[in-house]
Order: C-alpha cells, then sequence, then structure tokens
C-alpha cells in the first residue's frame, strides 16, 4: 500500500513550484506514511461503513469523511514535520489525498488484482486478530444488507 501511495503522490509533488527541491523527497514520504497513518486510524476506529463507500466502484471519494479526515492528518504532518506552510499543505493534501484513494478503489475494484482487497486492507492496517475479525465481521454484514441478505 506504501508503495502504492508513494507512486501516486510523487508526480503531483515532483512537479510541484510551490514545495523547495530540497523538501521535496520529505514531503513525499511524509505525505505517503500521513495517507497510510489515517487509513490505520479510520479502521482501527472501526469506520467500515465510510470504508465500504470509499473504496465502493463509483462512489466519489471527495464526498467521504474519512478523505477529509486522511486530508487534515497530511496537512498537519507536512506543516509539522517538513515545515511547509498550511495553505501549500492543504493544497498538496487536497489534491493527493483522493488520487491515492481512488488509486486504492480501482485496485480493490480490479477484478484482475488478486489479492488486493477491502479485507487484505483491513489485515494490513487492522491492528490485532480479534480487532481485524471483529471488522471483517462488519464489513461482511454490512456487504449482507446491501444485497438484502
Amino acid at each position: 500500500i506504501l508503495g502504492l501511495v508513494k507512486n501516486t503522490v510523487s508526480g503531483s509533488i515532483a512537479n510541484n513550484s510551490q514545495i523547495p527541491e530540497d523538501k521535496k523527497n520529505d514531503t513525499i514520504e511524509t505525505t505517503a506514511n500521513a495517507v497510510t497513518d489515517g487509513l490505520k486510524q479510520n479502521i482501527s476506529l472501526g469506520n467500515i461503513s465510510n470504508l465500504m463507500s470509499l473504496f465502493n466502484k463509483g462512489t466519489s471519494t471527495q464526498q467521504n469523511p474519512i478523505t477529509g479526515s486522511i486530508q487534515n492528518t497530511v496537512t498537519n504532518a507536512l506543516v509539522q514535520n517538513v515545515g511547509l506552510s498550511k495553505t501549500i499543505a492543504t493544497t498538496i493534501a487536497a489534491t493527493v489525498v483522493p488520487m491515492v484513494m481512488k488509486a486504492i478503489s480501482g485496485k480493490i475494484n480490479d477484478p484482475n488484482e488478486k489479492g488486493f482487497n477491502l479485507e487484505s486492507l483491513m489485515h494490513a492496517f487492522g491492528g490485532n486478530e480479534n480487532k481485524t475479525q471483529n471488522l471483517e465481521s462488519e464489513i461482511l454484514g454490512g456487504i449482507g444488507k446491501l444485497f438484502g441478505k
């Protein structure tokens, strides 16, 4: 996941003239780590319905509360860890976080991507085994409700 995030954000950050050259690598690393930290946090909080909605094919990632939450995480990390201004950090977060969520959603919804699905994301970020099993049960229950089962 971290590699996907880095690949997705690196182009936008590398081509952003508002970021000083000597801070671009730190900006990429910090952004990628903040996005993954934001996903971990939302999974650990049990935001299952928002996660399912976020990665549902055809859903707008920008309207999802998780996207906003992760944007805040990225903005704060860029200000605190890289020293970017709040304005520049907010612009970066607003640009790259929806792109990353769309990239992850694309992988999850691609039938040719074996082993990359919501369950693997839960395992990667879910924490302990019992919590992951409980979250998986909630996801399956939520999917069942979507299909009237």
